[in-house]
């Protein structure tokens, strides 16, 4: 029985460094991406066009 506690604990473990670093990656990925004129979180397709203003 200790062995499986011993094997979960470390599932355990490895899941939570693996989302944490998942979070870090999404959250940096926000903060790169303008935010369009319509008030997407996305990147605007044509930089030049009617569309899109500049970021402040």
């Amino acid at each position: 029985m200790t062995i499986l506690a011993r094997r979960f604990t470390i599932l355990c473990l490895g899941m939570g460094v693996f989302a944490a670093g998942l979070a870090m990656v999404v959250q940096h990925s926000e903060r790169r991406h303008p935010v369009s004129a319509i008030g997407l979180n996305a990147p605007c397709p044509q930089p030049g066009g009617i569309h899109c203003r500049p970021v402040l």
